[in-house]
């Protein structure tokens, strides 16, 4: 799921203003994916499969938040000579 949404964010399908609004979403379906790509029926698996999933998810949704410098209010080059 983490590689799915970084290329539907870089090719502007989805905006992190979407996954920072939906992110319930996003564990259950981190979950599911967990729970189907697992082994085993273990709760370990289950475990180590879905915590870095969700902490990929959580990292780059609100790193690519940071990323956008505001445009309000620029001059454009007042200060340069």
């Amino acid at each position: 799921m983490p590689v799915v949404v970084i290329a539907s964010v870089r090719m502007g399908i989805v905006k992190t203003s979407f996954l920072r609004k939906h992110w319930r979403y996003a564990i259950v379906i981190n979950a599911v994916i967990a729970m189907v790509a697992t082994p085993s029926q273990d709760a370990f698996s289950f475990i180590a499969m879905f915590v870095p999933l969700e902490i990929l998810y959580e990292v780059f949704a609100a790193h690519r938040a940071g990323d956008r410098a505001p445009t309000a209010g620029r001059t454009g080059g007042a200060g340069r000579r």
